[in-house]
């Protein structure tokens, strides 16, 4: 831990939305070549210089495939390369919202009894939620070309290629597990459907890592404070009360009526989602802070950037517009996205005082329905007692890319804990959400393993036996770093935010505006014909104004 303790005075930590490893980069390279120029640690036995694509992978295109013995009437659906100036070259890829809850990545982790190790239910379980451009599109796997952002930075410091997030399913129980080592048995991100649907129950008075380094300076006034500060764009869910509104419907009767939809409205606005979901700790600023992305940008300036950053991107629905939305999301602008790492670690490294003694860390919560080749390994350790009767918690979710850029890694790593697929001891970890917890803890020097003797410190028993990767920072500064750009992709059908949760709504809130009933609304196609319309999120709202007047509607 000491080359860490030694050369990282700060750690920003930016966790992106819904993006498996293939799925992104799947493809990267290393000077033109599949071979990393570094290994963390070295290879061992029967282990993979990099666990990448092939070329040869696909999907089954029906059922057929899991019958043990036939009849197989499946075609294969082969995984597509997103070259720039193709067909598929989009920056809204894939171009509709992916299954995402438990019950969904259940379905795309299905495998054959004759090959258990491979998943491959992908491409069926997005014939059933796709509703915007083709059934095709979750088979597209970008290469660095069209993602040279992202993989400039992958290529040139570090990045695991066996990380997995926590759960097996959304975004809630995963950022729950990255910031408090749990997710108190929950599975999917709204578990009570009635009451929270929309806007998701909070964690209320858990432990997480902001309350950690609260108790953790309360109780050592001898010792310089771990400070902290959440760094977002906008309020989370802080959308206009508006009739014509498209989510109007969905705040004031998303699932039972008007009392959920002004539960969820009421509890968020004018927070931000992290301390929403999460709240303990932001009740003492005492060593935290919150701060807008141009504060963070202030901060790093003016030398006063906390000793942890944690960055939110652009959630939906804060926005409905494609453009304003930094989160990586599928079906949102992975050029937003891509735009957004590029400021962030351009901010950085414009002061080269901060520069030299930073490590940025950048992850995304969950895979979101986007194709993986490996199936997850099944030795996770519970991180407490609560229970779920549908999951045991011993499963991680999906492998998703997870990237550590500080001048004290060795350029063209590959980070890996103890776990590999073809590992002898299946008793061997892998990285998680838990490892950014554990790390930051021992980098702290805060015993976070030990419950009976420091209950406040402890974020749960995943966490206590988490694989941390401190070993990464070396004692050699490497100077130099890449000059960002992003492609230039192409713009999609719409230059709208093509979210489920916005379909839902938008349908509901025809249905609600016309006096027809959802079915029927669904049954016209008028939600499709809205999209093919409005380009832009003011175009929509200006319709829904004008559908809201026609029908005697119009915002008081």
């Amino acid at each position: 831990m000491s080359n860490m303790q030694a050369n990282i005075k700060y750690v920003v930590h930016l966790m992106l939305e819904n993006r498996s490893f293939d799925s992104l980069l799947g493809w990267l390279r290393w000077d033109g070549q599949a071979r990393p120029k570094n290994h963390v640690p070295p290879l061992r036995s029967n282990e993979k210089e990099f666990y990448g694509l092939q070329g040869t992978e696909w999907l089954p295109s029906n059922y057929s495939y899991f019958l043990s013995n036939g009849p197989f009437t499946y075609k294969r659906e082969p995984i597509t390369k997103i070259i720039p100036g193709s067909s598929w070259d989009y920056c809204e890829m894939p171009a509709s919202d992916p299954g995402e809850e438990f019950e969904h990545v259940t379905a795309q982790l299905k495998a054959a009894s004759y090959a258990p190790s491979t998943p491959m239910g992908y491409y069926l379980d997005y014939l059933t939620v796709y509703d915007v451009g083709s059934a095709r599109d979750i088979l597209g796997v970008f290469v660095p070309e069209t993602l040279p952002c992202l993989s400039a930075l992958a290529s040139r410091f570090a990045v695991s290629d066996m990380w997995f997030s926590s759960v097996p399913t959304q975004t809630n129980p995963n950022r729950a597990f990255s910031l408090c080592g749990t997710s108190l048995g929950r599975i999917n991100n709204n578990d009570d459907l009635k009451t929270y649907r929309f806007c998701g129950e909070s964690y209320g008075n858990i432990n997480n890592i902001f309350s950690v380094f609260n108790s953790f300076n309360a109780t050592n006034p001898g010792v310089p404070p771990v400070t902290w500060k959440l760094y977002a764009r906008w309020n989370w869910h802080d959308v206009a009360r508006d009739p014509a509104h498209p989510f109007e419907s969905g705040w004031n009767s998303w699932q039972v009526g008007g009392e959920a939809g002004a539960l969820c409205f009421n509890a968020t606005k004018g927070k931000y989602y992290t301390p929403y979901m999460f709240p303990k700790g932001f009740d003492n600023l005492k060593w935290g802070g919150i701060g807008s992305i141009d504060d963070f940008k202030n901060d790093v300036a003016q030398n006063t950037l906390p000793s942890f950053s944690y960055i939110e991107p652009a959630f939906f629905p804060q926005t409905l517009d494609l453009s304003d939305l930094t989160d990586y999301h599928p079906p949102e602008s992975l050029y937003a996205g891509e735009g957004f790492i590029k400021d962030i670690f351009n901010t950085i490294t414009s002061n080269p005082k901060v520069w030299a003694n930073t490590l940025l860390i950048i992850t995304f919560d969950e895979h979101g329905g986007t194709y993986d080749h490996l199936m997850p390994p099944a030795n996770a350790i519970p991180p407490d007692t609560n229970t779920n009767p549908n999951f045991n918690f011993k499963r991680y979710g999906v492998r998703i890319p997870t990237l550590l850029i500080s001048p004290w890694v060795t350029p063209g790593t590959i980070f890996r804990a103890g776990y590999y697929p073809e590992v002898a001891d299946k008793t061997l970890l892998p990285f998680d959400h838990t490892s950014v917890l554990a790390t930051l803890c021992k980098w702290k020097g805060i015993n976070y393993k030990s419950q009976g003797q420091f209950p406040n410190y402890y974020l749960g028993n995943r966490t206590a036996a988490a694989p941390t990767f401190d070993g990464v920072i070396t004692n050699t500064s490497n100077p130099g770093k890449p000059n960002l750009a992003q492609h230039s992709c192409s713009a999609g059908l719409t230059g709208v935010a093509k979210r489920r949760e916005l379909l839902r709504s938008m349908t509901r809130g025809v249905a609600e505006i016309t006096g027809q009933s959802e079915a029927e609304v669904a049954a016209q196609g008028t939600v499709e014909e809205i999209l093919k319309t409005c380009k832009t999120a003011a175009e929509l709202e200006s319709y829904f104004k004008d559908l809201a007047a026609k029908h005697g509607k119009s915002p008081a």
